[in-house]
C-alpha cells in the first residue's frame, strides 16, 4: 500500500518522491494516510531543488539548457495563435524518441513561468510550455471554458505528432491536465499535478450553492467590463513590485523576469515612457464558473497514468485571498482532500 509522504517546504519537488508508487502529497502538517496504489512506473527525473536564502525566500538558480529555448506558434484559427516554447531535443543521440512532457501554467501566468522545472529535466525530456489561451502571447478570444483549453491541448499534442506524452499542470493547468488525462488515458505516460486539486470547499448550506454561483456570475460580468479597460502600470519594474507584494517569498530577480514575460507594452505608449499592461485576459477566470466537484471526480476516476500530486503547505494563503469570505480559511475541510486524492484512478 502506497503512503503519502510529508515533506518540509524546501522546494525539492521531484527527488525524494520520484520512485514512490501511488499518490504523494507534499504537506508540512505531518499528517499521513493510506492511498490507493496507482501504478509502478518510476518517474526517473533529476531532483529540482530551489535554494532558500536565510529569510526563506527562493533565490533564482541558474537555468541549465535555458539558452536553447525555442519559441513557436500553432495556428488555431484565423487570427488565433497558440504560442508555446520548447526545450530539449526530440530525439536521443541514438535516434530514439525522447519522452515528451507538456507543462501547463496557472491562471494569470505564462508558459515560461515553468522554465525552472523544464530546464532541470530537458536533458531527459522534450519539454513543451504553451501560453494558455488568454495568457501571454497566445490569442485572447474573450470567452473561456475548460473545453476550450482541452481542445487547445489536443491540437498541440497532435500538431507536434506526440503519440504519448507526460503532463505537468500547476493550479489551473492542473485542472486541465487532470481532465485531459481522464479523456485520453491511453496516451498519457505520467501525470504531475501541482496545487491543482483546489479550491477547497466553503462550508455552506446546500441552499446557498446557487447564490454562490450567481455571485460568481455577477463578478465575471464586472471582470468582463474591466477587461475592456486594462490596468496600466508605469513600468515593468512596477509590475515586478506588484508580483513581490502579492508573493513576498518570490525572489527579486525571478519576479523581474516573470514581470518581463507577463506584461505587454500599453497601447499608445511613447518613449521614454514605457507603461505596460498584464499579458492575461482577466476574463479567463470564467473557466471556474459553475465547476462542480462531482464533475471533476468523474474525470479524475478515469485517470490511469502513474500520478504525482504536489501540494504547497501554504496554498491556503492563496485560496483565502482569492475567495475572501467570512470564515473562509482556504484550508480543505476534514476528509475533503483525501476524497479527491482517492478519486484519481479509482
Amino acid at each position: 500500500m502506497a503512503r503519502w509522504r510529508t515533506q518540509e517546504p524546501s522546494a525539492n519537488l521531484c527527488g525524494p518522491k520520484r520512485r514512490i508508487k501511488g499518490h504523494n502529497i507534499n504537506r508540512a502538517s505531518g499528517e499521513s494516510a493510506e492511498a490507493v496504489p496507482r501504478g509502478s512506473t518510476p518517474i526517473n527525473t533529476p531532483p529540482l531543488t530551489i535554494p532558500l536564502d536565510k529569510a526563506g525566500t527562493a533565490s533564482s538558480p541558474a537555468l541549465p539548457n535555458a539558452e536553447h529555448l525555442v519559441e513557436a506558434q500553432l495556428q488555431i484559427g484565423p487570427g488565433q495563435e497558440l504560442h508555446y516554447w520548447t526545450l530539449g531535443e526530440r530525439h536521443n543521440p541514438d535516434g530514439s524518441p525522447r519522452p515528451a512532457l507538456i507543462l501547463l501554467h496557472g491562471l494569470r501566468d505564462v508558459g515560461r513561468s515553468l522554465l525552472h522545472t523544464a530546464s532541470a529535466i530537458s536533458d531527459q525530456f522534450f519539454c513543451v510550455m504553451p501560453d494558455l489561451r488568454g495568457h501571454g502571447k497566445s490569442y485572447k478570444p474573450g470567452a473561456y471554458a475548460i473545453t476550450h483549453y482541452l481542445m487547445d491541448l489536443r491540437r498541440l499534442q497532435q500538431a507536434l505528432q506526440l503519440p504519448r506524452v507526460s503532463l505537468l499542470g500547476h493550479s489551473l493547468g492542473g485542472h486541465i491536465v487532470c481532465r485531459y488525462a481522464g479523456l485520453f488515458a491511453a496516451e498519457i505516460d505520467r501525470l504531475i499535478v501541482v496545487d491543482g486539486l483546489g479550491p477547497p470547499r466553503r462550508e455552506m448550506p446546500k441552499a446557498n450553492e446557487m447564490s454562490r454561483i450567481a455571485a460568481q456570475l455577477q463578478a465575471a460580468i464586472t471582470t468582463a467590463d474591466y477587461a475592456t479597460n486594462p490596468r496600466v502600470l508605469p513600468s515593468v519594474e512596477e509590475a515586478a513590485n506588484r508580483l513581490r507584494k502579492n508573493n513576498p517569498r518570490l525572489a527579486v530577480d525571478w519576479a523581474a523576469q516573470l514581470a518581463q514575460w507577463g506584461t505587454t507594452p500599453a497601447p499608445a505608449s511613447t518613449p521614454p515612457s514605457q507603461p505596460v499592461s498584464w499579458a492575461f485576459d482577466p476574463r479567463a477566470q470564467e473557466i471556474f464558473l459553475g465547476v462542480s466537484d462531482a464533475v471533476n471526480l468523474n474525470y479524475w476516476r478515469a485517470i490511469t497514468a502513474p500520478t504525482l500530486i504536489v501540494m504547497g503547505s501554504l496554498g491556503h494563503e492563496y485560496w483565502s485571498h482569492q475567495f475572501a469570505a467570512d470564515g473562509y480559511t482556504g484550508h480543505f475541510l476534514p476528509g475533503e482532500l483525501e476524497e479527491r486524492l482517492n478519486a484519481i484512478g479509482d
